[in-house]
């Protein structure tokens, strides 16, 4: 088994596509086939479903996933060790959500690129669900959460808080018309955003120990403030969410007050590359600057 089959393998499951794998590494699809064909009869398992429309792991394919993307990475820290006597390059991998890649990414890629040009970075964005899964594999190396999705086997940076407030159709007034309280909440309909980006809503609600006779479930921020602003309900997020998205709707504070703790978070006892460890310092000195809290 070679380092190339690895990482024809890795491209595959990344783009889902012998064809945009073999691209991606700049070989031809047979090649790529040729390499998968290899590693599948060396470990004597079935790697891959192909469909028309791509690639699909079996569930060998699955199992055998996290042990490829640890060879990998040890690949790349071996690199990085010889490439740290001679000027650093190498690769990082970031999740975050859908909020901090609109308001911050840009700046932090930016300005980590100016300082090391060799380093490649990745940015992937989804739910909260979606980047505790992509740290566990491997897939990436750091992951912008929210502590309330926080689990005992990461170890996290603290970054700033997020101010939640409730966000409410233009003909809404709390009943003490200046925050809302649980009393505004009983018997209202609530939305919610899909895709693990609702934890916060989910725990101001238990607080207030009420919940919405209907709930709508919606896949973006975008969606999800639409549908306020056409009356059918309310909805609470993080204020950062608002910051460069514009609305026709009110905002809120919430009392008792309740702000979503953004951390960086890395997987207990598996060391950073070393592009990995300065992109992580780079992410706390950026946020370390000024105090970016949303209150």
């Amino acid at each position: 088994m070679s380092i190339s089959a690895y990482r024809a393998f890795a491209a595959i499951v990344e783009h889902k596509s012998f064809v945009d794998a073999a691209e991606r590494l700049y070989l031809t699809p047979s090649a790529i086939s040729h390499s998968v064909a290899k590693l599948e009869e060396a470990v004597g398992l079935t790697l891959f479903h192909r469909t028309r429309s791509g690639a699909v792991l079996t569930p060998d394919g699955e199992l055998l996933l996290p042990s490829v993307l640890d060879v990998l990475k040890a690949e790349e820290r071996l690199k990085q060790n010889v490439a740290n006597i001679k000027g650093l390059y190498g690769k990082v991998g970031i999740g975050t959500f859908d909020s901090v890649c609109i308001n911050h990414m840009p700046e932090i890629v930016r300005s980590f690129r100016a300082l090391h040009s060799g380093i490649e970075i990745g940015v992937y964005q989804g739910g909260y669900g979606d980047i505790l899964d992509w740290l566990y594999s491997g897939y990436t190396d750091l992951g912008f959460i929210s502590r309330t999705v926080l689990r005992d086997d990461l170890d996290v940076t603290p970054l700033f808080e997020d101010a939640m407030v409730c966000l409410a159709g233009r003909d809404f007034r709390p009943a003490n018309g200046e925050c809302v309280t649980a009393r505004d909440v009983k018997n209202r309909n609530i939305i919610y955003q899909s895709n693990g980006y609702d934890a916060e809503a989910e725990a101001i609600l238990r607080r207030f120990g009420a919940g919405g006779p209907s709930r709508f479930s919606v896949a973006s921020d975008q969606s999800n403030i639409a549908l306020v602003e056409s009356g059918l309900g309310i909805c609470f997020m993080p204020r950062l969410v608002l910051e460069r998205i514009p609305h026709n709707a009110s905002v809120y504070p919430i009392k008792p007050a309740f702000s979503r703790s953004v951390v960086l978070a890395t997987v207990k006892g598996r060391p950073l590359s070393g592009a990995a460890e300065r992109m992580r310092a780079h992410i706390v000195e950026y946020f370390g600057k000024t105090d970016r809290s949303l209150r």
